[in-house]
């Protein structure tokens, strides 16, 4: 029974390194890209200034489908997400999988990102190619800490994936007692989105608000 034990324990880890991570390990591989993306994946703020500045498409596609948007939100700057916002950025672009960059964000673990998405008035809701929304995505990767925020921001903790799956059937599913905690504790708690969301102003420090 022990060694039974170790064993699931093991293959649960496994299971949800692969899950969060192998879109990740994709987007390692060479890609044809811009120098756009280049500098956003890097938070290079001067380069990813200057390239905007001479008119380069700020929603121009990589071959994963992913937008400079997207991979600012794996380095995880919330200036250089603010600034690509303010100029234009989709806050709703889906790459290949139809992931957007709030599912990055949930999927990399960037709170920062996370909170500056949801004030531009990223769809908390927004299903992936696979019927998965950021909610799902919490609880594949045991994201406990995205779970108040986007629910706060009206995310629906009903919505079904393609296998049929809740946010809290995930987390049961993957054994993320936190996510699964934050989920009940946190339906009960939240009350409609903020009307506000979609202001994005720049505070003293670059940090957006």
């Amino acid at each position: 029974m022990y060694c039974t034990g170790i064993l699931k324990v093991l293959f649960l880890c496994a299971a949800v390194a692969i899950t969060c991570w192998a879109a990740a390990l994709s987007r390692r591989r060479p890609l044809e890209t811009t120098p756009l993306h280049a500098a956003a994946l890097t938070g290079d703020v001067d380069a990813v200034a200057s390239l905007l500045d001479r008119a380069n498409d700020i929603n121009a596609r990589d071959t994963s489908g992913a937008t400079a948007l997207h991979l600012a939100v794996i380095n995880g700057s919330p200036v250089l997400i603010g600034m690509l916002l303010r100029h234009g950025a989709e806050v709703e672009a889906q790459d290949a999988a139809g992931q957007t960059p709030l599912t990055y964000a949930v999927q990399y673990r960037r709170d920062a990102a996370l909170d500056v998405l949801l004030r531009a008035g990223a769809n908390a809701s927004a299903a992936d190619a696979s019927g998965r929304t950021p909610l799902h995505w919490a609880a594949r990767c045991r994201n406990a800490s995205a779970v108040p925020r986007l629910l706060a921001a009206g995310a629906d903790p009903t919505a079904r994936d393609d296998e049929g799956r809740t946010p809290l059937d995930t987390a049961s599913f993957f054994e993320s007692a936190a996510v699964g905690q934050a989920l009940r504790g946190g339906i009960k708690r939240v009350g409609p989105a903020s009307a506000d969301r979609n202001v994005i102003v720049e505070n003293e420090n670059g940090a957006v608000r």
